[in-house]
């Protein structure tokens, strides 16, 4: 009797262990999720990012050169990066998810959306462009050269950046995948109107 009784309590305690190492993993992987997040934060926040002049702009199906537009006299630029390793269908999904997101932002006149498309910009003229009706730049980046000059981070998490007048980075990560961080960005960008 006394064992069973024994047993019961070590059972009753082990159980409890087990719980208390559950909640505890979870507490230090959101923990490091988070000090990843403000680590991105802090590393890239009032880096100047180069938009290289020379690439190539689709414009409601005009194409133009960068230093021919008018995207560099708008006070705050939210710059996303896709790359052709993407399906056709995650590319829709993501400008999608743009779209329902600059949506928001409607009453901001300072804020332009600019996407860099790193990759085949055939494929993306011919396939993808004309399925998507997205009327924000998207800048034909065949060799990934933003990415590279500015020495983004591989996870694409952290390859939307919310920049100044002057492409500082006050912002990175992407508002469409993370609420806190569609928070930040609109708080951001209502503070700076």
């Amino acid at each position: 009797m006394q064992t069973h009784q024994m047993n019961k309590t070590i059972g009753i305690i082990l159980e409890l262990l087990l719980c208390f190492n559950f909640v505890s993993c979870n507490y230090i992987k959101s923990q490091k999720k988070l000090s990843t997040t403000e680590r991105q934060i802090q590393k890239y926040q009032k880096n100047t990012i180069i938009l290289p002049d020379t690439l190539q702009v689709l414009i409601n199906d005009t194409i133009k050169y960068l230093y021919n537009t008018d995207i560099h006299s708008y006070r705050l630029k939210i710059v996303t990066v896709f790359n052709d390793s993407d399906c056709y269908k995650c590319y829709y999904l993501k400008f999608n998810s743009l779209k329902h997101f600059t949506e928001k932002l409607t009453s901001f006149e300072h804020v332009i959306l600019i996407v860099f498309f790193c990759g085949s910009s055939e494929y993306f003229k011919r396939i993808v462009y004309p399925e998507i009706a997205f009327s924000s730049p998207v800048i034909l980046d065949r060799k990934c050269v933003f990415i590279s000059r500015n020495k983004l981070p591989d996870s694409e998490e952290y390859n939307t950046l919310l920049l100044d007048e002057n492409n500082k980075v006050l912002l990175i990560g992407d508002p469409t995948q993370n609420a806190e961080t569609e928070r930040l960005y609109i708080n951001k960008i209502s503070e700076l109107k």
